[in-house]
């Protein structure tokens, strides 16, 4: 089965329109990829902790992670967001199946500083990708929250762009990561030319001309951790753009696609 793991940003969750949930809704009949989302929270997660008045720390952009944030965490992120995006999915046509790590023990996680230095901040080490392939099978549209759970019983906030990798690893099934623009895009050349393919070396080179500078450095950095064994590319493309998926999952050429192989500049 062919599988196409996308993962949401908080940031963007509440802005998509209608369609671009329809279009997901509507991928495995019309193209045979089996959509699979994986989803984070961010902003959410950072207005509710200054609801409660709890300090924000992040450390190597990881949000340090005390019991009380794991708690908002997974109250935002597997409470409020995962249903109103299977919410989002029912209205669109899809059956949508929307859990967390946590459920099933669907990723099993550990800390990614054991000395506790940063709270509960987990790092996937094992997806259930059999519980995962069950739910597409029976026509369901996984939704994931990063929630996920150590094997001590410790529940682990986990980065949702890691998550994703993770899951796309054991689906041997490539990322997007749904943006607000078309992709990488060199405004030194025009206001309109985005890259339509680069590579590791080739988006450092970038980042180091800071042709790609901004919101969208941390958007690529994480599209180039994804890339492992199994993630062969991954692609940033605009949720806001009604023939994004659909082009995309047809292999034409759409957003910019970070890959592993040498190419040259496009």
């Amino acid at each position: 089965m062919n599988y196409l793991v996308i993962k949401l940003g908080g940031s963007i969750i509440s802005r998509l329109p209608d369609l671009f949930f329809q279009n997901i809704a509507e991928l495995k009949e019309k193209y045979g990829c089996c959509p699979v989302i994986v989803h984070g929270g961010g902003p959410k997660i950072n207005e509710a902790l200054e609801q409660k008045k709890t300090e924000i720390i992040f450390h190597d952009g990881l949000r340090v992670s005390t019991p009380e944030v794991v708690e908002t965490a997974e109250m935002i992120l597997s409470g409020h967001y995962n249903k109103k995006i299977a919410a989002k999915l029912y209205q669109a046509g899809g059956r949508a199946f929307g859990f967390s790590g946590v459920d099933g023990a669907c990723m099993e996680a550990e800390p990614v500083k054991p000395d506790g230095s940063i709270g509960n901040v987990g790092k996937i080490t094992k997806v259930d990708g059999q519980l995962i392939e069950l739910l597409c099978r029976k026509g369901y549209i996984p939704v994931i929250s990063p929630i996920s759970i150590g094997q001590n019983g410790t529940v682990y906030n986990v980065n949702a762009d890691t998550a994703a990798g993770a899951v796309a690893s054991a689906l041997h099934a490539n990322i997007i990561f749904v943006s607000d623009i078309p992709g990488v895009m060199n405004r030194h050349i025009s206001s309109t030319h985005v890259y339509s393919r680069l590579t590791a070396s080739e988006t450092a080179s970038l980042i180091e001309e800071e042709i790609i500078t901004g919101g969208m450095i941390p958007k690529v950095q994480a599209a180039l951790s994804c890339l492992q064994e199994n993630v062969k590319e991954t692609v940033i493309l605009n949720g806001f753009d009604s023939n994004s998926l659909f082009t995309y999952a047809s292999g034409g050429e759409c957003g910019t696609k970070i890959m592993k192989e040498e190419v040259t500049y496009a």
